[in-house]
């Protein structure tokens, strides 16, 4: 339902537009730029889960581009995930920008051709198993890896 979530969006700004408002939404407080319905469009689009329990994250993202690039919240990290499907081979980043985040299990359920997958976690090659998952993958670590900012998990196939 992509055309359907960016038009939401873009409903949403022409709204505000022809109101006059165009940096003051006022539905979440003063000079607030973009009502929180947008928000929930973007973690929807990212296709962004964390279950805090068990330290699994996913990103199955709804639109399939060369490259995207999507920023994702926790109760307590933040960061940015990035994926390249290019010429040389594909690559996806999960980079933190504040705190800590602990993952036992990375899910990237629609990315294919990953078969034979290496991770990092910073310089280092992570202890893990690399399974199919759908039509992606999904990446067990043998024991919970520390994501921090400046320690980027790369996966490249």
């Amino acid at each position: 339902m992509v055309a359907e979530w960016l038009a939401i969006v873009r409903d949403i700004h022409d709204r505000y537009l022809r109101a006059g408002r165009f940096c003051n939404h006022v539905e979440c407080g003063g000079h607030y730029y973009r009502a929180m319905s947008s928000w929930t469009l973007l973690i929807a689009l990212s296709g962004f889960e964390w279950d805090m329990p068990t330290g699994a994250l996913t990103f199955a993202p709804a639109i399939d581009e060369e490259v995207s690039e999507y920023p994702f919240f926790t109760s307590g990290a933040w960061g940015s995930y990035y994926a390249e499907n290019g010429l040389t081979g594909k690559v996806v980043e999960i980079e933190l920008e504040s705190c800590e985040l602990t993952l036992g299990t990375l899910c990237l359920p629609k990315l294919s051709g990953f078969e034979g997958a290496s991770v990092y976690v910073g310089e280092l090659e992570a202890d893990c198993e690399v399974k199919a998952c759908r039509e992606g993958i999904c990446v067990k670590f043998a024991s919970p890896v520390v994501l921090t900012p400046g320690s980027s998990l790369v996966v490249t196939a």
